[in-house]
This record gives C-alpha cells, sequence and structure tokens, in this order.
C-alpha cells in the first residue's frame, strides 16, 4: 500500500484536514520560481513521501496556487489534466490529448492509441494500459505524463508476478524520464528491502535525500537499511545524523534498539528504553519486543 494510502485519517500534524494523514514541515524550497514548503507525509500503510505546497503572496498571508509530487515530479496541475483529457469528448479529446501531453506533428497517429490508454486508466484497466503502451512509439513511453500512467498501472499489478520484470525495468528508467527533481526511488526502497538487498536500499535512500534534501526519516530508513544488512555502525552514523534533524523521533527510537540489540550491548538498550519513558510517558514492555535479536535481552 505503501505511497498510496494517505486519504486514511489518522491524528496529529497541521496539514491533516488537507491530507488525511500526518505531515511534517521540513524545510521551504523553491519549484519553478514558487517558494515551496516541503512536508512529509508518512502513510498508514508505510513508507514515505514528499509532498510541495507552492505559494504565492496574497495580502499579509499566502495562497497555495499548486501542490508538487515528489514521488512523480509532477504538479497536481499536471496530473489533473491527464483526467481533462480522459473527460473531453472524443471529437475534441484527441485535441487535447496533444497539447497537454505535448504530443508532436508527426506523432497524430498516436494520438487515438493515447485516448485509449487514457479511458482504460480512468477504468482501471491496468493490464489493457501496460500492453497499449509498449505498442506506443518510444519518444510517446518516455513523455512525463504518459510515463507516470505506465507506472501507477504496474503499481497497481504489482503483485502480479507476470509484471513484476516491467516494473522493476520502468522503476529503473524512471529517473532519466521524470528528471533530477522526482524521488521515483522512494518506490525502489520497498522493493530493495522486500529482496533483502540492504546496500541497494541505503544507495536509493541517498538519491532521495538528494532530491528532497537532509530528512531524519530517511536517515531512519538508511539506519535501518544498514542495521539488517549487519553495517552497524553505519546504521549508528545514519541514526545519529536523524537525532541532529530530529532529536524525538520515535522511529529513530526503534533503530537504536535494534543497533544495541544486534551488537547485545544491552546497558544502552536499557538506557534508550528509559529515555523513551522519560520522554514520551511511554513504557515498552516485553512483549513488544518481539523479534529474535531480542530473545537473549
Amino acid at each position: 500500500e505503501g505511497f498510496m494510502s494517505s486519504v486514511r485519517t489518522k491524528a496529529g500534524g497541521i496539514f491533516m484536514s488537507a491530507l488525511k494523514t500526518p505531515a511534517k514541515m521540513v524545510k521551504v524550497t523553491e519549484i519553478d520560481g514558487f517558494p515551496t514548503v516541503m512536508l512529509r507525509v508518512l502513510p498508514e500503510g508505510g513508507g514515505v513521501n514528499f509532498l510541495g505546497a507552492m505559494v504565492r503572496p496574497d495580502g499579509d498571508s499566502f495562497r497555495v496556487i499548486d501542490a508538487y509530487n515528489y514521488l512523480f515530479g509532477l504538479t497536481v496541475t499536471e496530473e489533473s489534466a491527464r483526467g481533462a483529457i480522459a473527460m473531453a469528448p472524443a471529437a475534441s479529446g484527441t485535441s487535447f490529448a496533444k497539447r497537454l501531453l505535448g504530443l508532436k506533428a508527426g506523432q497524430q497517429g498516436t494520438e487515438k492509441d493515447v485516448m485509449a490508454i487514457l479511458s482504460d486508466f480512468g477504468g482501471q484497466k491496468f493490464a489493457s494500459v501496460v500492453d497499449q503502451y509498449s505498442k506506443l512509439p518510444k519518444e510517446v513511453q518516455d513523455q512525463r505524463n504518459m510515463f507516470v500512467i505506465y507506472l501507477q498501472c504496474l503499481m497497481g499489478l504489482n503483485g502480479d508476478s507476470k509484471y513484476e520484470p516491467a516494473y522493476k525495468a520502468a522503476l529503473g528508467e524512471a529517473r532519466r524520464i521524470l528528471g533530477k527533481n522526482s524521488a521515483v526511488e522512494m518506490l525502489l526502497v520497498d522493493l530493495y528491502f522486500l529482496e533483502e538487498d540492504y546496500a541497494a536500499a541505503e544507495k536509493a535512500i541517498a538519491s532521495m535525500d538528494e532530491v528532497v534534501g537532509k530528512d531524519a526519516y530517511l536517515e531512519f530508513l538508511a539506519g535501518t537499511a544498514c542495521a539488517l544488512g549487519d553495517d552497524l555502525e553505519g546504521a549508528l552514523r545514519h541514526a545519529a545524523l536523524g537525532r541532529k534533524l530530529e532529536p524525538d523521533m520515535p522511529s529513530l527510537v526503534d533503530l537504536m534498539l535494534t543497533i544495541h540489540a544486534k551488537k547485545k550491548d544491552y546497558r544502552s538498550l536499557v538506557d534508550e528504553l528509559r529515555a523513551f519513558k522519560h520522554t514520551h510517558g511511554i513504557t515498552i514492555k516485553e512483549d513488544s519486543l518481539t523479534e529474535p535479536m531480542y530473545v537473549e535481552f
């Protein structure tokens, strides 16, 4: 479910009413010349996403004029354009497709194919979209909006092993097509963790870091990859960097507990548990420490 479960309700976060999931302001940056408030979103199903609220001055305040999805490197306006094409009457729809999807004059013969893909995408006929996309000219496949549709369909089919090679290949091409402001490695991280390729997971997280900047949760993910790969010194390094950014992040406590347990440094593990109780008023009890590394402790 990872990054697609942000519509669920969970308490906490100033942007809760809009996002339906807790969000934390990470920093203020700039996208396309607009000041942008970057938000870190942690959906209930797991994973992480980063959204940018693009703003402009409005009297003594400001107004949000668009939102940037770092996962695909697209604004909400760009994503909405696909819906506008799909809802257009058949006679004018191909004209919209040409303008909004950036089809060139020499690609006019593909407009009806693109309309068929958009129609099937709207109907959640993901397998049909994947099949039709594979028949498009390469330059149309590499068009950002078309590629995002294809990738989203592969994500929807990810439980079917038949599409796994295509999904991995698409993730490998994503940065080239979506550009440097995409953090599509968020999807790769999930994949690498499932495959237990922790070195690749750490590398993908580092690529995300280049896009969104230093972030405590990314340090937690990188530290977890190191810990699972038995690079405990690397895990400690990432945990320390994360705590400099957000000293009270609970996820970093979990990482430190893992590191201490794997090192069999039980005195430090107890200190960590006591510090967590002091900071958060919560006692972590024995029945919560169920992983094999805690048995001896």
